[in-house]
């Protein structure tokens, strides 16, 4: 608008509507400032976000690129506790040194996704370390069925007790896969364990699968 026109403009409003063209107010901006302040919780907490989203991502791809094997042994979720105490310890330090708001809070909500990508890196590295070192037991392995291309393979007791797990799935997809294995017979299989309770079956244990029995 031109000095014309906002004349013109204020010069209607205070005919018309009392509006005191002559008084401006003025908004106090350190009370509004030291609010926002007071709220802000910083950039460090975003960080320790950012490190526990991206080793979520990194170790999904795990299964494709860091080891081989069908690893179906269930590891303890105990380690959990550990793995998020020390992220929310670490991270306390980390954002309180920004000295921000709410220090605390934020610790424990980003520590705690932080500590949950710790506990899922470390079974990948396991499961990765189990591949190099591991103890072989030749386990007598019931195949139930063969439907839809899926093997379903039922552990023995002692080993179902162990893993808490009752059955072990094998598809096409897998390497070492054997398509011409009948259901409802006996074999036995090299399954291999490493750390931690991790069970797993690799190409090798596959390609030596041995017929023991035969359901009439």
């Amino acid at each position: 608008m031109s000095d014309e026109q906002r004349h013109e403009l204020f010069q209607h409003l205070q005919t018309h509507w009392g509006f005191a063209v002559n008084e401006v107010e003025h908004i106090a901006i350190s009370p509004v400032s030291a609010d926002f302040n007071e709220k802000d919780i910083g950039q460090h907490c975003l960080h320790v976000l950012v490190i526990g989203i991206l080793l979520l991502i990194a170790m999904s791809f795990a299964p494709a690129f860091l080891y081989e094997g069908i690893h179906f042994g269930v590891e303890s979720y105990m380690a959990l506790i550990p793995c998020i105490l020390f992220a929310i310890y670490f991270s306390y330090f980390y954002i309180a040194a920004e000295k921000k708001a709410y220090p605390i809070i934020t610790a424990i909500l980003s520590g705690s996704l932080l500590g949950g990508a710790l506990y899922f890196s470390a079974l990948q590295l396991n499961r990765w370390y189990s591949e190099q070192h591991y103890h072989e037991h030749v386990v007598a392995l019931y195949l139930e069925s063969y439907d839809q291309d899926v093997q379903v393979w039922k552990l023995p007791p002692h080993l179902a007790n162990t893993l808490q797990l009752e059955y072990v799935y094998l598809s096409p997809k897998v390497k070492g896969f054997d398509a011409s294995l009948k259901a409802q017979n006996h074999y036995t299989l090299n399954i291999k364990q490493g750390l931690f309770r991790d069970y797993f079956l690799d190409a090798i244990s596959l390609q030596h699968i041995q017929l023991i029995e035969t359901q009439k």
